[in-house]
């Protein structure tokens, strides 16, 4: 049976709509609430962490015209404005307490929630398909990639906005009709400033005009249209950033990565009805599957057979919601390359055509004539939930312990050189230097030719006091790549630590030379001109570390000391007050410094 919208006026109850948005709400906030203990993962140190952009208002307007990547030295294919946005607004009320950022995550995809409820019950004036659909989408664990992983966040941000673009476009105004259509186009540019995938929303539109019989009108449609095409030239011309994709990942043909997507099809299926085995990098090869793949021929078959039953039933309510889940996947389909052929935080927007379905099955139930059958459904409306909670809640861990998210991503992708590294640098900070080391010598053999490889394994000899070891490994990864400033820098402080000194600072001015705002550079050539006693040269260095990061705990306290020797005290006890961690605290000097207080 179709399910389109009342041709009566449909006053809603405002008691049972207050219940649903606190349901809602609680369930949210209930399952995730562990994830806050989570710690930096993965991107999360890149992004947020070692990400200087977000520490001043000052790169505002870097982070409108750079990748991504940009304020901790990557280069990323992707252009999220406001995702950096957010992580600053973060920055300035948490500063690196990863608590508050975890908190955000939860408030962004609670209020996707609820934006979810909002567009179901304009388009199907019912008081328990909206309330079923957002209870599904909050709480199941498909999409604690988006959630309990910080970098997620792009997934949030682009999806509330385009849910909210929707709905502006959707619903009638009663009277304000500027006022909506000025609110429509903002969240739609805030859509697209978050995540490239918003591109697809005038075909999600497309689809909605389709199944309810709406007609398209010109003044609202075509803005929409034309400010997607805007986006899209401004990010193939202006900022038109490097992809990271491999040569033999780009020479695919479509065919080859469509294969892919029909694997993913069947996978993305499988993970909202059994959502077990839940991780990351799923691999990062789209080529991968031949034609005759099993499982890329059962999945051409499964899109054919339910494409031609919806056909056959000529139900619009399945066929809007089949649409809406395979066209919001198309962004990722590898028509055009993109950097795996399946992600979890990929279904966050597309899973909502799902839910509306089993909601749909739930409410027939709910609604039917049978006593004993009501009483049943309510009983597996309870399970699922409770069901999806516990494996939500346990999923959490897997985001929350660095060390546990790299055993674990490694397990099912165990060649994944980029977890082999993070997992070394986990195991170094942890004191298991064996394990470091030969973590690094596995990522090494695996891809020989991979300068974090040799970059981190020379940093953790550096770290062993193998600095001559050191030299040879940072020496090799400069053969591969002159241009990585990581491996100066690195190379710099075994140089300095075998008293190599002028080797040491033409090191880190070569680093810095390569990204002008490399704060631990600075300090780490000022610590140099300080140990030689050019203490203007050091004072400047300092300074410039701390002013491209105002959380640089340790240059302020280098500072300090350069300004005490170099008798202005007054400075030394200032910078001494901001270094402000506890960890560095020296009473022998903070004695000196009280008679200049």
């Amino acid at each position: 049976m179709d399910m389109k919208p009342g041709h009566k006026e449909y006053i809603p109850d405002k008691r049972k709509t207050l219940l649903s948005v606190v349901m809602i709400i609680a369930l949210g906030f209930a399952v995730y609430a562990n994830s806050i203990k989570g710690d930096f993962v993965y991107d999360d140190h890149k992004l947020v962490k070692e990400n200087v952009y977000i520490k001043g208002p000052t790169h505002i307007s870097k982070i409108f015209t750079e990748n991504t990547g940009a304020g901790a030295g990557g280069k990323l294919s992707s252009y999220r404005p406001l995702q950096i946005l957010s992580y600053m607004l973060d920055y300035r009320i948490w500063r690196l307490d990863v608590r508050g950022y975890h908190l955000s995550n939860i408030l962004w995809h609670v209020a996707m929630a609820l934006a979810v409820y909002w567009f179901i019950h304009i388009l199907y004036k019912d008081p328990l398909l909206p309330l079923l659909t957002g209870l599904l989408f909050v709480v199941h664990p498909a999409h604690t990639e988006a959630v309990s992983y910080i970098s997620g966040r792009a997934d949030l941000l682009s999806g509330i906005f385009m849910m909210l673009c929707i709905i502006f476009y959707v619903k009638e105004p009663p009277c304000h009709k500027n006022s909506f259509f000025v609110l429509m186009l903002l969240t739609y540019a805030l859509a697209l400033l978050s995540r490239e995938n918003s591109l697809i929303l005038p075909a999600l539109l497309l689809i909605y005009h389709s199944c309810f019989h709406k007609e398209v009108k010109a003044e609202k449609f075509l803005p929409i249209l034309v400010l997607a095409g805007t986006y899209a030239a401004l990010r193939l011309t202006v900022f038109r950033f490097r992809a990271m994709l491999s040569v033999e990942h780009i020479s695919t043909t479509v065919w080859e990565r469509l294969t892919g997507f029909f694997v993913a099809l069947l996978n993305y299926l499988r993970l909202l009805v059994l959502p077990f085995d839940l991780h990351m990098e799923y691999g990062k090869v789209n080529g991968m599957f031949p034609g005759h793949f099993p499982q890329a021929v059962l999945g051409i078959i499964v899109v054919c057979v339910l494409s031609a039953y919806i056909a056959r039933k000529r139900n619009t309510f399945l066929m809007f919601c089949a649409l809406w889940f395979f066209v919001a996947l198309l962004p990722v389909s590898n028509i055009f390359p993109v950097n795996a052929y399946m992600a979890e935080h990929w279904l966050y927007v597309p899973s909502i055509g799902f839910f509306i379905i089993v909601a749909k099955a739930i409410c027939v139930g709910a609604t039917g004539r049978s006593p004993l059958l009501r009483k049943f459904t309510g009983v597996i409306v309870i399970c699922l939930l409770g069901y999806f909670s516990y494996l939500t809640i346990r999923q959490n861990h897997y985001w929350s312990d660095p060390a546990v998210f790299y055993e674990r991503t490694l397990k099912y992708n165990p060649d994944n050189v980029r977890m082999i590294n993070n997992l070394a640098k986990v195991y170094l900070d942890r004191g298991r230097q064996e394990d470091a080391v030969a973590m690094m010598k596995r990522c090494i053999k695996i891809r020989p030719r991979a300068v974090e490889g040799y970059n981190n394994l020379g940093s953790f000899y550096r770290d062993l006091g193998r600095n001559e070891e050191a030299v040879a490994v940072l020496k090799k990864a400069l053969e591969i790549n002159p241009e990585q400033k990581e491996t100066h820098n690195n190379l710099g402080l075994a140089y300095a630590a075998l008293g190599r000194l002028q080797e040491a600072i033409g090191s880190y001015q070569k680093a810095i030379s390569l990204r002008p705002d490399y704060a631990k550079a600075y300090n780490n050539l000022a610590n140099l001109y300080s140990d030689l006693g050019r203490l203007e040269e050091a004072i400047a260095a300092y300074k410039k570390a701390v002013e491209i990061d105002p959380d640089f705990a340790q240059s302020y306290f280098n500072l300090s000391v350069a300004y005490f020797r170099n008798q202005q005290y007054k400075l030394a006890v200032e910078y001494f007050d901001k270094a402000g961690d506890p960890e560095l605290y020296d009473p022998a000097y903070a004695k000196a410094l009280e008679p200049y207080r």
